[in-house]
């Protein structure tokens, strides 16, 4: 009742505020789009491009409590679930309502445009200094990274320190190769240093099928990369999007990790 309210007084406010000598517009015509339109996760940006014609006013329901009346707002979501997004766009001549149905969910999966592929474990191997290795993998690859599952394998350069790889990471072209008198005069800050692998129905045993594997032998070309890590209260929050050779990558993780050292 109350997101109802606030639409229609938006929109009756609008027209009472208009003169009843001046001429009639064309009637409004509600129409909007939204970006990222899959694979969608909780707490992730949602942007909405408002393609309505002769409207002067808008009003947003995005389905979970929340409201504007910016003309091209964007949103995130805050739990799982379907989301029914409304539209009231209204000009002098009256109103006209659009909707569309948001998915967003929560489970751990990796994406190359428009195929999915699932996760459910991660393992943080140390290696030396600043140096992490980290492994997200499906329930057919246990974090003893064994047998044949989904894959991805990051090189991870940190200025933290042993296992505290929390922060943004942001990368431009080739994988950054950092000089050890860079890696010693790091702090808070963190550097990525490129995917060791990403793939579905990999043997990490053997290191194959490779015609799977989308970043292999140092030939990846990256664009548009983007990294955030978190932590709270022992639960991880890992989001990468990315552009490799031609393919958009995509993954989201929620959830603990497996710690290994392979020198402390």
């Amino acid at each position: 009742m109350k997101k109802r309210f606030f639409l229609y007084f938006v929109v009756i406010a609008f027209l009472g505020a208009c003169s009843g000598d001046d001429p009639l517009p064309p009637s409004a015509e509600a129409c909007f789009d939204y970006s990222p339109h899959s694979d969608i996760t909780v707490g992730e940006e949602i942007s909405f491009t408002n393609c309505s014609e002769n409207a002067t006013s808008y009003a947003w329901d995005f389905g979970d409590g929340a409201v504007s009346t910016a003309e091209d707002p964007s949103h995130t979501y805050d739990e799982a679930g379907s989301y029914i997004v409304k539209l009231v766009s209204a000009n002098a001549s009256g109103i006209d309502t659009v909707s569309a149905t948001i998915v967003v969910g929560d489970a751990n999966f990796f994406s190359i445009n428009d195929a999915r592929y699932d996760l459910t474990s991660a393992v943080l191997i140390h290696n030396a200094g600043k140096w992490h290795s980290l492994f997200l993998v499906d329930d057919r690859m246990t974090t003893s990274l064994m047998g044949v599952g989904n894959i991805v394998c990051l090189d991870v350069l940190a200025g933290k320190g042993k296992f505290d790889i929390t922060g943004a990471y942001t990368l431009s072209g080739k994988a950054f190769n950092g000089e050890e008198s860079d890696i010693s005069a790091m702090t808070g800050n963190t550097v990525y240093n490129g995917f060791c692998s990403l793939a579905y129905d990999y043997s990490f045993e053997n290191e194959s099928p490779a015609a799977n594997d989308l970043v292999w032998e140092g030939d990846e070309n990256y664009n548009n990369f983007d990294m955030s890590i978190e932590e709270t209260d022992g639960i991880y929050l890992i989001t990468i999007t990315v552009d490799i050779n031609g393919k958009h990558i995509k993954v989201f993780y929620k959830g603990e990790l497996t710690f290994q050292s392979s020198n402390n």
